[in-house]
């Protein structure tokens, strides 16, 4: 690398003059405006043999305030294009940030494990081991211990998690007590980081590196130490994040200011139905270099004995495999789902009532019938008394599919109208009419 000579550093600052005509000189080059400039036959009178003596002259390396740092001037390698590389294609690209998105319970840092062992038995894209940096605030030391032991991690070789030890507060069995990590170490980090030289790192949660207010840009601005980080390690920075309660959108699930995923190069959101938190949807909403890809991941559990004898259940991924099915879609489910749930305890006498007669027919009857078994009961509820409840029973209601149709009510929890529609629908005989039909 050749520095700039000991004349141009020391001098005043040099640049390209407006018309592009003039550029860099030495303390013998005319100024202009306080400026130092050289014409372009001056450089190449000092440089005759040069092609690109403007260039050349000032080799690649521009000396500036800090001596310990260096300006650098690259150019764009057009001849020879490298494609990007991946821990995991098309989730991980190296030298990048990566966000992952999830509401508490959802199973982001079991994934995350999951991802890390896969990368300790060199089950990932490159089909090597790889090294895994871990600094996570909301796991203990057991916790992960228990995770990477159901998962099947080489801990002992690819993986080490990060933790500041009191050097005056001593724990309860002796051993120095543990600090909280927050922003205020960051530095410390990723001196650390240069040092171990790890393929990913994980941030668990990545706004706990924050300063200020999540919702301001600002507070995210310290990712771009990490993606400086990441592109001169040639790793993985993956940061763990919530996602906003009650979200409908995957695009803009993460909670607080958007500068979070735009300042990733990929990021993903994970969304659990309701009814089934074992297997959830992991969206990918953002890939700079590739096509998104979405995964559904299922999870299960596993007995693991510890070291006083006892037994406890620990969760695991079981499977990871592509889906055509997105957040949006577990999103918009849980919504249904949640509009259409009834609170038994909540309801009126009557409207108890409705529910409990239509649940026992098996979630759908005729209307006829449920109106005649009010008006025959003790309370003697007519038929507009009982409509008026269907709201807060959540009933639907609907018609056979046939002709001449009769009225059905179905409980919206129970059933789809679709489905309610073919109850009590019977086909003709063979060779009979419609009047035939028995229903």
């Amino acid at each position: 690398m050749t520095d700039i000579s000991p004349a141009l550093a020391n001098s005043k600052p040099v640049k390209f003059s407006p018309d592009d005509t003039h550029y860099f000189g030495d303390g013998n080059a005319r100024t202009a405006g306080g400026d130092i400039y050289a014409s372009m036959d001056e450089e190449q009178a000092l440089n005759p043999e040069e092609e690109h003596p403007c260039w050349s002259r000032l080799g690649t390396s521009i000396a500036d305030d800090n001596r310990r740092d260096r300006l650098v001037l690259n150019m764009p390698n057009v001849e020879r294009l490298r494609a990007p590389d991946y821990v995991m294609r098309p989730l991980l690209p190296r030298k990048s940030v990566v966000v992952l998105g999830a509401d508490s319970g959802t199973g982001k840092s079991t994934l995350a494990a999951h991802i890390e062992a896969l990368a300790s038995r060199g089950e990932l894209d490159e089909g090597r081991p790889l090294k895994c940096l871990v600094i996570t605030t909301e796991d203990s030391a057991d916790d992960l211990a228990a995770q990477y032991a159901a998962e099947g991690a080489d801990v002992q070789n690819y993986i080490r998690t990060v933790s500041i030890e009191s050097d005056t507060i001593v724990a309860s069995d002796g051993s120095p007590a543990l600090k909280t990590i927050g922003a205020k170490d960051l530095p410390r980090i990723i001196a650390a980081a240069y040092k171990i030289r790890p393929d990913i790192i994980r941030f668990d949660p990545l706004h706990r590196f924050a300063t200020g207010d999540w919702n301001s840009g600002k507070s995210a601005e310290f990712m771009d130490e990490l993606t400086v980080m990441a592109q001169s390690l040639n790793c993985c920075v993956l940061g763990i994040m919530h996602t906003k309660k009650g979200a409908m959108n995957a695009k803009e699930a993460i909670t607080g200011t958007g500068q979070w995923v735009a300042k990733s190069r990929s990021a993903a959101v994970m969304a659990a139905p309701d009814d089934d938190k074992n297997r959830v949807v992991l969206q990918q909403i953002k890939s700079n270099r590739s096509a998104t890809q979405n995964y559904e991941i299922e999870f299960a559990t596993k007995p693991l004995t510890f070291s006083d004898g006892s037994v406890f259940d620990v969760r695991y991924v079981a499977s990871m495999t592509p889906t055509t099915r997105t957040a949006d879609d577990v999103f918009a489910q849980n919504l249904s789902d949640r509009m259409a749930f009834v609170d038994r305890d909540e309801l009126s006498e009557l409207a108890r009532w409705v529910y409990d007669t239509i649940e026992a027919n098996g979630g759908h009857m005729f209307s006829k019938d449920l109106f005649d078994l009010a008006h025959n009961g003790p309370a003697k509820w007519s038929a507009a008394q009982v409509r008026r409840a269907f709201k807060a029973a959540g009933v639907g209601q609907t018609k056979q599919k046939q002709r001449r149709p009769r009225a059905i009510v179905f409980l919206v929890d129970h059933c789809t109208a679709d489905e309610a529609q073919l109850w009590g629908t019977i086909p003709a005989p063979t060779g009979g009419t419609e009047n035939d039909r028995d229903i």
